[in-house]
């Protein structure tokens, strides 16, 4: 594992996904609204559980800007 290099804003996110990337197995992508940051988890499962609880995070973040 690599030391984390910054951090992402999750006001600014539009999605969090899996994704098909050929080049990396159990890839999933973070689109913010000037970049989209492909990511690649070590297994599926890491990957789902990164997915499952930015996806969380993210409605979270949405409902508290509509309040």
């Amino acid at each position: 594992h690599k030391n984390p290099t910054g951090e992402l804003d999750l006001c600014e996110c539009l999605e969090v996904d899996h994704i098909n990337y050929p080049k990396k197995k159990y890839a999933f992508k973070i689109v913010m609204r000037k970049r989209t940051y492909l990511i690649h988890a070590e297994s599926q499962e890491e990957a789902d559980a990164w997915v499952s609880i930015l996806q969380g995070k993210l409605e979270k973040v949405r409902k508290s800007l509509m309040e």
